[in-house]
């Protein structure tokens, strides 16, 4: 495309990858896709960039295309005046990450739909979220503002120009901020864990009132916590038990097809935003796990394999690797496809006696317990369970032949397909259900070919040009998510190949001037980013810093790595500070400081084999146990000369094999009986004879 006045602007987002780019392919607005042609036309043009940031399932990106982009007016407007360029956050959180902050320093909030004004030189000169097409809810008109933004840059296009650049160099010092590393101690937890408390509510579970979100990172944390023999301990642990319980029994769960939808709307975890995200329920599929572990609660393992299904069965491609997201919207209308009127009840569940079991089940009712009389299900208490699965199968049945089913978002993320990878090995485990840990094997073959090469080098995903490299949180993921499969499955591979990638991510993202791990490779990052950042607050998922700290927490203690080792502990020590101020932004980083602090469990099992039939009973009572921190081994002479501290061997040919069981310098009397082991993880046993 030349860079003309005169040339007339198209939209060029139909040969895009990314579906919520494809969505917008039909806009009388002449989307450009982020890259060198568009940003070059506004510098030649001396035009404004209108940046637009969203993803697939954004229920209110759909409401300000429906209102505002898809009229012909304001499409004159931004084409006349702008380059209007959109980007789908998921497939470049880089540039998502830089121009968030941006938005939230000028107005104090942030979200999607992200609207920013970039001077051509792509430095932020205003900015918010989403804009009603006339002014209401407080927020001004969009096309207003258009206008406004319009008269202002031809008359005060100088100043713009360099009160953006000097806003840009203060992004820039705030992305990295100056720090003095701290000392860690094992009081920041307690002192974390007192001012959690503070917020929690300990009614409905959660934190801090509505809307609530299911905060993995947070539960995670409590239950890490809530295992230790720690000051609030048994504090955090009905903290995580509560909130767990309240969600999987709220509206914020999908009772009859299983997953979380993304938040709740309310404090109850009733009426939720109906979007269905990759990374929640991978994570929170793990964290079910987890507190089966801790509890053997049966309710807790229910909830984490449904969750599993669900993923397996509407959010895995062929391939193995899995979708991002389904929509909140169908036929138009946010959750649609999840309420019930009474009339569909009646009419999917035929025998009175069925309606009004389901009704008490999932405490519907004529009236609905929801707007215009609808019903969002929840789960009551006591129930037939038998009864229970059956009138939810014919129920789901029913609810699959609606119309309009959610769109899904088909976009595979490295990240998020690490979650997926992670959660399925980790349950496969402790569920001693093998179906899980061989869909993580299919899943971490297929990002073998997708995401990985040879070096080590890992894509965040696949663009319509070619992979888009990979940003810290896809390393740091991707580690993690192979020590898990190793665990779960023993095969040395998996183990090496994520001290590959941990390696490839040091060179690539750990500063040594700063001591810092950055967001973006400080080699062959894209040219047209203003500013590298320093991504370290735990959200919805960890931050990449939290999660390369576990990731060389992990690989140096399985491989004896001081280096990986000391990288994992200066990371934590740059963010002390924040850990002991700021905690309810930094839960992941407070796992890992507590992992850190506990010497790991050295576990060998002596076999010769991952699947040799005497030892996966072994396996299993391993797996069953929630471990705060371990390193797992077979105790044969390939392992061996992998890991210095393996000193068990199978011994002679058919002998049974053993479990030894290390802490520190102290090692309990090998056993080859998955009882006895048992016994002792969950304390019944105080010694092996």
């Amino acid at each position: 495309m030349q860079a003309n006045a005169a040339t007339p602007l198209t939209n060029r987002l139909d040969k895009e990858t990314s579906p919520y780019l494809r969505q917008h392919a039909d806009n009388p607005v002449a989307w450009q896709p982020w890259g060198k042609e568009a940003i070059d036309l506004a510098r030649s043009q001396d035009k404004p960039i209108f940046l637009s940031i969203g993803y697939s399932a954004c229920h209110w990106c759909h409401v300000m295309e429906h209102e505002s982009f898809e009229s012909a007016e304001i499409a004159e407007l931004l084409n006349r005046h702008f380059i209007p360029i959109k980007v789908d956050r998921e497939e470049r959180p880089d540039i998502d990450a830089i121009y968030m902050k941006a938005v939230m320093a000028m107005t104090g909030a942030g979200g999607w739909p992200l609207s920013v004004f970039l001077t051509p030189s792509l430095e932020p000169f205003f900015g918010g979220t989403y804009f009603p097409p006339n002014a209401q809810y407080g927020r001004p008109g969009f096309k207003d503002l258009l206008l406004h933004i319009v008269k202002i840059y031809e008359e005060r296009r100088h100043n713009i120009k360099a009160e953006a650049r000097a806003m840009a160099g203060r992004l820039a010092q705030m992305a990295r901020p100056a720090k003095e590393p701290g000392e860690l101690d094992p009081s920041l937890l307690d002192g974390a864990m007192r001012r959690l408390e503070k917020g929690f509510d300990a009614r409905h579970g959660g934190f801090q009132g509505a809307p609530k979100f299911p905060s993995p990172t947070m539960l995670r944390f409590l239950l890490r916590y809530g295992a230790s023999s720690r000051q609030e301990s048994a504090s955090a642990r009905s903290q995580a038990i509560l909130t767990l319980r309240r969600m999987a029994r709220g509206g914020i769960y999908d009772q009859l097809g299983g997953g979380f939808h993304r938040y709740s709307t309310d404090d109850q975890w009733l009426v939720p935003h109906f979007e269905k995200m990759l990374y929640d329920n991978a994570q929170l599929a793990r964290v079910y796990a987890e507190a089966w572990q801790l509890t053997r609660d049966d309710e807790f393992k229910k909830i984490a394999m449904d969750i599993l299904d669900y993923l397996l069965r509407e959010m895995r491609h062929e391939s193995g690797l899995f979708a991002s997201s389904q929509d909140a919207d169908s036929e138009g209308v946010e959750g649609k496809f999840y309420v019930w009127k009474w009339h569909e009840l009646e009419a999917a569940l035929e025998p009175p006696q069925d309606l009004n079991d389901a009704a008490e089940f999932w405490g519907a009712s004529q009236e609905g317990n929801w707007e215009y009389g609808l019903n969002i299900l929840t789960a009551s208490v006591k129930a037939d369970e038998a009864k229970r699965e059956r009138l939810r199968r014919i129920l789901l049945k029913w609810r699959q032949t609606r119309k309009l089913p959610p769109e899904r978002d088909d976009k595979v993320l490295a990240d998020w397909n690490a979650l997926a990878v992670s959660a399925l090995a980790y349950a496969g485990a402790a569920f001693d259900e093998p179906r899980y840990i061989e869909a993580a094997q299919k899943t971490a073959k297929a990002a073998d070919v997708k995401f990985f090469s040879a070096d080590g080098s890992v894509a965040h995903c696949q663009g319509p040009r070619g992979p888009i490299g990979g940003l810290l949180e896809d390393y740091a993921y991707w580690v993690n998510a192979l020590i898990d499969l190793y665990e779960a499955t023993l095969e040395l591979r998996q183990l090496e190949q994520a001290r590959l990638l941990g390696g490839r991510m040091n060179e690539l993202f750990w500063d040594p001037k700063t001591a810092a791990f950055l967001a973006f490779p400080q080699s062959g990052a894209d040219p047209y980013l203003i500013h590298n950042t320093e991504e370290t607050h735990d959200g919805v998922m960890p931050s990449g810093v939290s999660a390369a700290a576990e990731a060389l927490l992990r690989v140096g203690r399985y491989f004896d790595d001081e280096e990986a080792l000391r990288l994992s502990q200066a990371a934590l020590k740059r963010h002390a500070k924040e850990m002991e101020e700021s905690p309810f932004g930094m839960t992941h980083f407070l796992s890992v400081l507590a992992q850190s602090f506990d010497e790991p469990w050295r576990i060998e099992i002596a076999g010769s084999g991952a699947f040799d039939q005497g030892i996966k009973p072994l396996k299993a009572a391993i797996a069953r146990r929630y471990w705060s921190s371990r390193v797992v081994s077979l105790g044969t002479k390939e392992f061996q000369k992998v890991f210095s501290w393996v000193k068990a061997s199978i011994g002679a040919e058919g002998a049974r094999p053993e479990v030894f069981l290390c802490q520190g310098r102290e090692c309990l009397l090998p056993s080859s009986d998955p009882r006895e082991i048992e016994e002792f993880l969950t304390g019944k046993m105080p010694l092996w004879k």
